[in-house]
């Protein structure tokens, strides 16, 4: 029986894990259909039925519905893309996002293949297969699947554009196009056209671009979002006389960065603050129209902030805490059916109780929790570990520009999303990323580690007056590294033939 090398055990091992995953997807999506929502669930859903019973995009299905000003229209229609064809069967829609949750996986092995080689991008496809946050937020009607699905495609193409020294305008287009639909489903990529654009600009001014050649590029970018982008932003002028993209940006100025700075400035309960500048905008916002609603929200916003910058500042470092370290692993075992009956939380217990107390209080009575809890922990820090380890090992090949793509839309996305308003959900995009450089870091470190142990035994053998050499390679690392079986084994196997 041909002996299985390391490559195909690893392909064998994500397709094992991507079934895995997918099968409890779909287990997840058989459940009650509230085990899948949450609050932000019915703010797409809504606009969805709009578009299927009142043929426009408002904020319910009610005849007299404002126009959807909030949630921008590309998860609400692929939910309404859905439903049309088949019926409003919540089932359908999570397998529809399993199915993009498996393309992703495969998107990021073939980016890391791009930039590396096969191994690293199979390295890479099932770290992020054992994720659980994104396993997670797949399983919920959010629109995480669908983003990353776009993000991950648009930086295939973006890579693959810039790996060509012409940098042409098919795959220009191509990243633009990618990048404005993941911008339709989430806004948060709303400003990442300009360094992109930019960066455009300056790679092709250093290739020796001029001209016409040099502006290829970008135009091919920006032609999507001027269609896309900025036809969305056309709608919502002429819904409302405001040509704000989305006014999720104004929300989270008012309702939680200022929110948090009133709490922490006045000593109370970040939801108390919440409370009190709701009330403050009912009053403040009466009879205006949902546009001078926001307006008038993100004026008071910025105001609280500029008033307190150093307890902005403070929000955003504890935000960004939370982006990067906030664990899923509680909310799953909740949604599983799991029952948390202690004072506090498995999290705020730990400072609280003493190491006995804590064992029977929490570890004890929920060994599945601690299990899934420490798992999705002890990946993480695998995870962060092997990115910091594979720019280490790119040194300055990481300012090549399809690493300052990479790293710089890391950064983007990082900015903009630390804040009060970050918890787990929102480093969903951030772990693509991530999982590239981990999986170079791993590939490397596996193919040092057997490089070491077949140098040892070749120095063994040595000693022992055995003369070795070497008849295949076990495939690991870019194109072979070397290695194969001894002169012992080749005369063996010469015999027994």
């Amino acid at each position: 029986m041909p002996r299985l090398r390391p490559p195909m055990i690893a392909f064998v091992l994500l397709g094992l894990v991507v079934v895995i995953r997918t099968g409890l997807l779909m287990a997840m999506a058989l459940g009650p259909d509230e085990r899948a929502r949450v609050p932000d669930s019915m703010t797409y859903q809504a606009p969805a039925l709009a578009l299927l019973e009142l043929g426009r995009y408002a904020e319910s299905a009610q005849p007299q519905a404002a126009p959807e000003l909030v949630r921008t229209p590309g998860y609400p229609l692929l939910i309404a893309g859905v439903w049309g064809a088949v019926g409003r069967s919540q089932f359908a829609l999570l397998l529809a996002q399993s199915l993009l949750d498996a393309l992703t996986i495969m998107l990021i092995y073939l980016l890391g293949r791009m930039l590396w080689y096969r191994e690293a991008g199979l390295a890479a496809a099932i770290l992020y297969a054992l994720n659980m946050n994104s396993y997670h937020h797949t399983s919920l009607v959010l629109s995480e699947s669908a983003f990353n699905f776009l993000l991950v495609l648009a930086l295939l193409m973006g890579c693959r554009l810039l790996l060509h020294k012409d940098m042409g305008i098919k795959g220009a287009t191509g990243l633009g196009l990618t990048s404005a639909l993941a911008t339709l489903v989430r806004p948060v990529l709303y400003y990442w056209m300009v360094p992109a654009v930019l960066g455009l600009l300056a790679i092709g001014w250093r290739r020796g671009l001029r001209g016409r050649a040099l502006l290829i590029a970008p135009l091919g970018l920006i032609l999507p979002w001027l269609i896309l982008i900025g036809g969305w932003q056309l709608r919502n002028a002429a819904e409302s006389g405001d040509a704000t993209f989305s006014q999720i940006q104004n929300v989270n100025i008012y309702a939680w960065r200022a929110a948090d700075v009133v709490a922490r400035r006045q000593g109370i309960s970040f939801d108390e603050a919440q409370r009190r500048l709701r009330e403050l905008a009912e009053e403040g916002t009466q009879g205006l129209r949902p546009s001078a609603r926001f307006a008038w929200m993100r004026e008071q916003g910025l105001a609280i902030l500029r008033e307190a910058p150093a307890l902005a500042l403070r929000s955003q470092a504890d935000g960004l805490l939370k982006l990067l370290a906030a664990p899923v692993a509680i909310d799953h075992y909740l949604r599983l059916g799991g029952r948390l009956d202690g004072p506090g939380g498995p999290l705020s217990s730990l400072a609280r109780l003493a190491p006995g107390e804590y064992l029977s209080q929490w570890v004890r009575p929920h060994p599945l929790l601690f299990a899934m809890l420490g798992f999705e922990l002890a990946l993480m820090a695998l995870v962060y570990a092997g990115w910091v380890a594979g720019l280490v090992m790119l040194g300055r090949r990481a300012v090549a520009p399809e690493h300052l793509l990479l790293l710089g839309t890391l950064a983007y996305l990082i900015v903009v999303s630390a804040g009060p308003e970050a918890y787990a959900r929102l480093r969903v995009p951030l772990e693509p990323f991530w999982v590239l450089y981990a999986g170079l870091a791993l590939t490397r470190g596996l193919k040092m580690v057997r490089g070491m142990a077949r140098r040892r035994v070749k120095r063994n053998l040595k000693d022992q007056g055995v003369s070795v050499e070497t008849e295949g390679a076990d495939g690991w690392g870019r194109g072979r590294c070397g290695g194969g079986r001894t002169q012992r084994t080749l005369a063996r196997d010469r015999r027994s033939g």
